[in-house]
């Protein structure tokens, strides 16, 4: 929840963009829209360069919070600057809705005011706008005493035609099976 309105800011896959979780095709996807996607930066480029930097696109994991718990390297139940993968964690807001990560759009985790992340997520399954939230935890942020929203969303997708015509509607979750 990086505009810290309390929701997930969710789009339908219409109002959403072209994206490739896999690194190798594009689809229709509904999208994040003033919230941002936790990433891992593993080629240290400083953008996104595809879903298989997002974390829940992993399937040796069961969803995001599971691939995130992976980096807790002292087992404190959280992510924080004592785990050696927060300096490659970083904030993407797709603020033009382009699907596209550019540096502009890149920040870390300490500008965004947060400070630890929980990786114990607590079953949530809510939809927004055909998108599934399935599970929820929360970030200190820098003044220690506010929680931001963290959630592991599986993002619509689908293949779509020039009238608007849903010709394929699947789930991200469907396209990793």
């Amino acid at each position: 929840d990086v505009n810290k309105n309390g929701k997930f800011d969710v789009t339908t896959i219409e109002n959403g963009v072209n994206f490739s979780f896999t690194g190798t095709r594009s689809q229709a996807t509904a999208w994040l829209s003033g919230d941002g996607f936790l990433f891992h930066d593993r080629n240290s480029n400083g953008v996104v360069d595809n879903g298989t930097e997002l974390f829940g696109t992993d399937r040796s994991f069961d969803g995001g919070f599971a691939h995130l718990a992976h980096f807790d390297s002292d087992k404190n139940g959280v992510i924080d600057h004592k785990d050696d993968v927060y300096k490659s964690l970083f904030v993407w807001v797709d603020t033009n809705m382009d699907g596209v990560s550019t540096k502009d759009e890149v920040t870390t985790l300490l500008k965004v005011g947060v400070m630890n992340i929980d990786v114990v997520a607590q079953s949530y399954n809510k939809n927004v706008n055909g998108n599934l939230i399935k599970k929820v935890s929360y970030g200190t942020l820098n003044n220690v005493t506010k929680q931001t929203l963290i959630g592991d969303v599986d993002l619509r997708t689908g293949v779509w035609d020039k009238q608007g015509t849903d010709l394929t509607p699947s789930t991200k979750e469907d396209e990793r099976n």
